[in-house]
């Protein structure tokens, strides 16, 4: 289950609370968030702290019962592959809570498989695929792309924040094809000192607000593809793709239920 590291500590306790959490997996930079609320949560059995070097954080000393994860070769298993039910629970994203307290949505197996096989087809995710990870992996399990990216053999490179310099110097050593984010994590690329040509086609997945013509067209002259898409919590992420016409490469509205005169990609 995700949590949005952008909630206040008493949202963060009520989510744990209310899906009845028994472990708690917490980057040792986001400890300030949760170690006010921890004597709250008597469900809660152990906390385990990832240490990333590239932050520098360190655990807040006897606040949090801390341990950092390993695996030695000795101890690694092949993974179980008994399907079991389809139906069952995968996963639990909480929406953000804007209109009232945090709401649990339970996502299922088929779903989630579902909805990242749309990723793979509308983004066009292949082996060779270098996602970078300008967009949280809390929305909705980033958007099914966390599995989409996984299960076609793809790299997955991550990214701690949001910065525009930080993602040019990926997008030009670590060879990146493909990106998800906001219009405006859009604009942030695009207005940046470092902005140029790519060697390469990106493909650029946006959602939430619709980009503007200018965000489409700065991103199309730096050798982005972009797609547009849209979605909810309660819907895996994205469950409608705006395609663009053939005839003169317009942009059209596409809605689920009303698949004239665009097409639209919709998983449930």
């Amino acid at each position: 289950m995700p949590i949005n590291t952008r909630l206040a500590p008493p949202e963060i306790q009520y989510i744990l609370a209310h899906c009845g959490a028994k472990v708690l997996v917490v980057d040792a930079a986001l400890h300030d968030r949760v170690a006010s609320v921890l004597a709250d949560l008597p469900d809660l059995r152990q906390v385990v702290t990832v240490l990333d070097p590239v932050s520098g954080a360190e655990p807040l000393p006897q606040s949090l019962a801390s341990t950092t994860p390993s695996c030695a070769p000795s101890q690694r298993r092949p993974a179980a592959m008994d399907g079991g039910d389809e139906r069952s629970t995968i996963s639990i994203n909480y929406t953000s809570g804007t209109t009232g307290r945090p709401k649990g949505v339970m996502y299922h197996h088929r779903g989630a498989y579902l909805n990242s096989l749309g990723e793979i087809i509308h983004s066009r995710h292949m082996s060779r695929t270098r996602y970078l990870w300008t967009l949280p992996m809390f929305h909705c399990n980033g958007w099914c792309t966390t599995w989409a990216v996984t299960a076609i053999g793809g790299t997955h490179v991550c990214l701690r924040a949001v910065d525009a310099d930080v993602i040019w110097d990926l997008l030009d050593k670590e060879g990146i094809t493909h990106l998800n984010g906001s219009p405006t994590v859009l604009v942030s690329i695009a207005s940046s000192p470092r902005v140029h040509t790519l060697d390469r086609e990106v493909v650029v997945t946006t959602a939430g607000a619709a980009p503007s013509p200018t965000v489409i067209s700065t991103m199309g002259g730096i050798g982005a593809t972009v797609v547009h898409v849209y979605g909810l919590t309660e819907t895996y992420g994205p469950y409608t793709v705006c395609e663009v016409r053939m005839a003169g490469m317009a942009w059209t509205t596409v809605f689920a239920a009303s698949c004239s005169p665009a097409r639209a990609l919709a998983w449930s």
